[in-house]
């Protein structure tokens, strides 16, 4: 790459100083010539200006292989590019490492993902804690993520308040970055993640986990407690089936649980699309619990579907 950027700024040497200043102008990131001085030293200028270009166009390279570069400016870029390339000179074992201090989940290299992979993501999070507060709010935005204040944030003073806010922006979009990289391990828990938002998926992935771990005891409660008729021989798996599958449906808008409702054949699609806005919502979980159990009952001699 290094011989076209020598033969641009051959040329840029060359051109007129009020077409140089042109380029500048069409090729330059807002603010990247503010602080060109206008002096009469036209060859001071000169170099001011290639100097702007020369550092547009390594902007521009970074910004090709997912660096963001101009939205973090020259210094920030360089240090993420220098960071990215110390990564891929670590071992495996230091790279795990790296990738766990980054907040990034441990089962990523249990799934055959290539070290390029780990990379990339690295990357990510790496140019997201470089980037300036507004920056940080456009790629939040650009997710869908909100960028409100959880809560009235701790501090002295608008430094203090810019930091802390930066750190859970920068929190949300490791966030969805983590639900991300895991969406077969959370298709496999059954969460339609289309409908929902990456901490909904990431609160709901922690509720079954809860879930499987309750006791045989603890679950029969629950289970009294939905008004469906007791029953002998329930066993812990089922009830945990069951379990997760009415926390999926509580965690569901209400467009979620009407497509639920599609894929158990409850209705048709045309009639979802009329239901979508108005159906009642705990009628449909009612529903929805009763053909869960279904199959369960006529495998136990109960023609429950027919009755």
């Amino acid at each position: 790459d290094i011989v076209p950027l020598l033969k641009s700024v051959t040329i840029w040497h060359a051109l007129p100083i009020s077409e140089l200043l042109e380029e500048c102008t069409r090729q330059c990131v807002a603010g990247q010539l503010a602080d060109v001085e206008p002096s009469g030293d036209e060859e001071e200028q000169r170099n001011q200006l290639v100097d702007r270009l020369l550092v547009n166009e390594w902007l521009s390279a970074w910004d090709v292989k997912g660096f963001k570069a101009k939205r973090l400016g020259i210094d920030a870029a360089i240090s993420a590019v220098a960071q990215l390339d110390a990564f891929r000179s670590l071992s495996d074992v230091e790279l795990r490492s790296t990738w766990a201090k980054a907040g990034l989940p441990e089962n990523f290299f249990d799934e055959d993902h290539s070290r390029e992979e780990a990379f990339e993501a690295l990357k990510t999070v790496l140019v997201w804690e470089m980037m300036p507060l507004a920056e940080l709010e456009k790629d939040c935005m650009e997710r869908g993520l909100p960028t409100t204040k959880s809560e009235e944030s701790p501090g002295d003073g608008a430094e203090s308040a810019d930091d802390t806010r930066h750190a859970e922006l920068l929190q949300r979009l490791k966030l969805d970055l983590v639900v991300s990289i895991n969406r077969g391990k959370y298709a496999q828990r059954g969460i339609p993640m289309e409908h929902l938002s990456s901490w909904e998926v990431a609160s709901l992935s922690h509720m079954i986990d809860q879930i499987e771990e309750m006791s045989l005891p603890s679950l029969k409660e629950w289970y009294r407690g939905t008004g469906l008729p007791d029953e002998k021989g329930l066993e812990k798996e089922e009830l945990a089936h069951l379990l997760r599958r009415v926390t999926v449906w509580h965690a569901l808008p209400l467009k979620g649980l009407v497509d639920e409702c599609v894929k158990t054949g409850m209705f048709s699609v045309e009639e979802a699309s009329a239901r979508a806005n108005d159906a009642d919502r705990s009628k449909l979980m009612n529903q929805l619990l009763l053909r869960e159990r279904f199959p369960y009952w006529e495998a136990r001699g109960f023609p429950a579907a027919r009755l």
